[in-house]
């Protein structure tokens, strides 16, 4: 969540000094941040470097805009993640503040840009037309709301994955274990979401992401390759309660389960990817 001074987020061109700075900062290696957003698409989040500040600039398509980064609040569910090492405008709030089945306890009109990522696994699902209400409330007018949800369902690039695999068993077990209390789905309803809570100028972008390194272009294949190992983790880990606690798979079945899907995740043919939807939405 970004929290600035009195600058609210604008399009570039009401600054034509910045629009060029925007343009120039693409060969500036300070320009693409290491970060998950950036590595999946560096035109949707980049920052640029303008009169001695820097500033988030995120497009779809060819809409640009940009923002001021001066204080960051993170909100994450465990201290475990926090880095060693932090930037001093960097407040990182670790279960024991905001809850976000709840009710934010930040006031009305206090960020101008807040971004919301993976978080379906633990949000209610009656809590997501709430949840967006909040994060409307607390932008300030003109300020910016980005959300990543990533469908865990598990599908092929060529159409080779059917329903006698173990990828797909794994995402339908996992979608059926949780649909009573969570919304695996929601990620294809973020841009629907956030229209109905008020937000305007809202865009939803569809990004496949490979499990392994099977894509014939560069970039997404090494994306494929890094993000092998937290596939192989993830499906042992996301699913290992539900699995167990609520559809009563026994250990065994379900380490064969798993096992089974990390060897179709190596089988390059079968060119498995995760959909990510990332949406974006102004408050007026």
């Amino acid at each position: 969540m970004n929290k600035t001074a009195n600058r609210p987020t604008m399009p570039w061109s009401a600054s034509p000094a910045l629009a060029r700075t925007v343009e120039e900062s693409r060969l500036d290696p300070r320009a693409n941040p290491e970060s998950g957003t950036t590595e999946l698409d560096e035109s949707f989040l980049e920052l640029t470097t303008y009169q001695g500040r820097e500033f988030q600039n995120y497009s779809l398509e060819n809409s640009i805009y940009f923002g001021p980064v001066d204080d960051v609040i993170g909100v994450d569910i465990s201290p475990h993640m926090k880095p060693d090492d932090t930037p001093e405008n960097l407040w990182l709030q670790c279960n024991q503040v905001d809850d976000l089945n709840r009710t934010f306890t930040f006031p009305p009109n206090h960020f101008d840009l807040v971004h919301s990522r993976l978080i379906a696994s633990g949000l209610h699902r009656q809590r997501w037309p709430r949840y967006i209400r909040d994060i409307k409330r607390t932008l300030r007018p003109g300020g910016w709301v980005q959300m990543a949800e990533m469908y865990f369902n598990v599908q092929s690039d060529n159409g080779t994955i059917t329903n006698d695999h173990a990828l797909r068993q794994w995402s339908s077990r996992y979608a059926r274990s949780i649909e009573d209390v969570k919304d695996p789905r929601v990620a294809m309803n973020l841009g629907n979401l956030l229209t109905s809570a008020g937000f305007v100028n809202v865009e939803t972008k569809l990004i496949n992401i490979p499990l392994a390194a099977w894509s014939n272009d560069p970039r997404m294949r090494e994306i494929g390759s890094l993000n092998r190992l937290n596939v192989y983790r993830l499906f042992g880990s996301l699913a290992l309660y539900p699995l167990m606690k609520r559809l009563h798979m026994s250990r065994e079945e379900f380490e064969v389960l798993v096992a089974q899907a990390r060897i179709e995740v190596d089988n390059l043919s079968l060119k498995a990817y995760f959909p990510l939807y990332v949406s974006i939405g102004q408050k007026p």
